[in-house]
């Protein structure tokens, strides 16, 4: 696999006097570079600024658990003399506000079912960073470059790779998260004191994120191995036997079983068993 990886990027791993550069699940980068210097250096600078946000999401949806364990202990166990001050205060302000303004029934019951304006915010905040970030920090330029052993062939590179490794990076990121909301025995029952009843909406919908990002993902590599490289069909028959391929295709599958046999379409004509 690492093989195949590293044959994508055009570069001689086993050149002399080379040195290999590390990237954070990525095959090393070869410096001094000999060719493609501009589109390798878009490549790798992509791939390392999609590992920065999916770490800063898991980093955050971490820290927002973690304070408000904090805050749950506090006012669960804290001692008697904290009762009335700044940070109980602070939290029945919230609480009150949560309660008339985030508890009430959300909009578009078509489309969300009864389920409270708090986790359709928590779903549009999350969905908002989803889109912003997946499309900013790509280099959207285009490359010729001519395929040796070939003449008047070119491959063309664009930022198309870039994104769908970054929209493939961010559903992997987002998979441990959608476990545990799926769970009776939650960890984040534990911690919100939330019943796991209550994430199912979440666990739905984050899924159904999941699927979008890991299709777009497949459709992006799809086309620049398909009609970005070249010679066809050579290059796609190629890739296609590659290990790392075949599982992706395997566990696209995989996902959308999931995703159709989830709707409330499939469950009733196959039963929840089924799915």
């Amino acid at each position: 696999m690492a093989n195949a990886l590293q044959a994508r990027h055009i570069q001689d791993h086993n050149a002399a006097n080379a040195t290999l550069v590390k990237h954070w699940g990525y095959p090393d980068r070869v410096l001094p570079c000999t060719s493609s210097c501009e589109y390798l250096d878009a490549v790798y600078w992509m791939h390392d600024v999609s590992m920065l946000y999916t770490f800063i999401m898991r980093g955050v949806i971490l820290g927002m658990l973690t304070s408000w364990l904090t805050i749950r202990g506090w006012r669960m166990g804290g001692p008697a003399q904290r009762v009335g001050g700044m940070i109980d205060w602070m939290c029945n302000v919230v609480g009150a506000s949560k309660r008339r303004w985030l508890l009430v029934d959300a909009p578009l019951r078509s489309w969300f079912g009864r389920v409270p304006r708090l986790q359709v915010v928590l779903l549009a905040c999350l969905s908002g960073y989803l889109l912003v970030f997946s499309l900013v920090s790509i280099v959207y330029k285009t490359w010729y470059t001519p395929v040796k052993g070939y003449t008047n062939v070119y491959n063309t590179r664009t930022g198309i790779g870039g994104f769908s490794d970054r929209v493939g990076a961010l559903a992997y990121a987002l998979t441990p998260l959608a476990i545990l909301l799926a769970q009776r025995e939650s960890f984040l029952s534990l911690v919100t004191g939330i019943p796991y009843q209550h994430f199912s909406f979440l666990h739905k919908w984050l899924g159904r994120i999941i699927f979008a990002q890991s299709f777009l993902h497949t459709l992006g590599w799809t086309l620049v191995e398909t009609w970005l490289y070249q010679p066809q069909p050579k290059v796609y028959t190629d890739f296609l036997k590659q290990q790392y391929a075949v599982w992706g295709c395997i566990a696209m599958l995989f996902i959308t079983f999931l995703t159709v046999f989830s709707t409330q379409w499939a469950i009733k004509r196959t039963g929840y068993e089924f799915f």
